[in-house]
């Protein structure tokens, strides 16, 4: 009787914590997200704390810096998105009209889709008649989701702060519920882990980095048309493990199609060659 006792304390304590973190995971997805970015930065600021700087102008100092340069390279890089971005909107208006006017004598496929696609006319009165206004309110609400995803960001990175600041100081708070035999080596692991994190956090920033201002200007020289949004779905496809190189590479393929088959030769393997 009592193992039976035991295991459904156990299993219903198991419950209750997973319950628990799911009403807390937006904090418990903030404090991760600072620790890693504090884990992130640590290496710098010890290098600069080595050359006279104290650990608090020395992260402060990393965190400007970083947040500087990400603001430059958003502004370099908005005006050409929006234009691309309106380009392209465009092109698929172009292209949709052409669709709907000659796929009906095309191939048997081409016809059984233009059956189900709607009239332009129709498509313009949904944006812009009396479905225009839930369409309004998606975009709201998608510029509502982006700012509160901005704002959450903002928390995450105070409380880096406070962490890579202060980390010597939580560390003996949260050890201090440990025996003490245990707390060196439980010390040791959780720096392992933090160093760890951080190495590949700093590793996937600068290949992310690289990939948008590299792909942009080399598809830029190459004259593919979307230049910096293929950049910058080709940093997030990165991200995907083994699928993303991929998806990367044939990117451009898709995009120079109207462009010949040398362009989207070179733009391929310009691609590979850079991831």
């Amino acid at each position: 009787m009592k193992p039976f006792i035991i295991n459904t304390l156990v299993v219903l304590g198991t419950l209750l914590g997973l319950v628990l973190l799911w009403q807390f995971r937006t904090a418990v997805l903030l404090s991760l997200l600072s620790l890693a970015l504090a884990s992130m930065v640590r290496p710098a600021a010890q290098w600069l704390e080595l050359r006279g700087l104290s650990r608090g102008a020395a992260i402060v100092l990393i965190y400007v810096f970083g947040l500087g340069f990400l603001g430059g390279l958003i502004y370099l890089i908005s005006g050409p998105l929006i234009r691309e971005v309106e380009e392209l909107t465009d092109q698929f208006a172009i292209a949709y009209e052409q669709a709907t006017v000659t796929w009906p004598y095309g191939t048997p496929l081409q016809q059984q889709i233009v059956e189900q696609l709607p009239k332009p006319a129709t498509l313009y009165m949904a944006i812009a008649g009396d479905r225009g206004a839930m369409l309004f309110q998606n975009v709201l609400g998608f510029a509502q989701g982006f700012l509160g995803t901005l704002a959450s960001f903002s928390i995450a990175i105070v409380l880096s702060i406070y962490w890579a600041i202060d980390r010597q100081r939580f560390e003996r708070l949260w050890l201090a519920w440990l025996p003490v035999e245990k707390r060196i080596r439980a010390r040791t692991i959780w720096r392992e882990i933090e160093d760890g994190t951080g190495a590949y956090m700093r590793s996937e920033f600068i290949q992310s980095i690289l990939l948008i201002v590299l792909l942009g200007l080399g598809y830029w020289m190459l004259g593919l048309p979307y230049p910096v949004l293929l950049s910058l779905a080709g940093a997030v496809f990165w991200l995907i493990p083994w699928l993303g190189a991929v998806l990367t590479v044939m990117l451009p393929v898709v995009a120079g199609l109207n462009s010949g088959i040398l362009v989207m030769a070179l733009a391929s393997v310009y691609t590979s060659g850079i991831l």
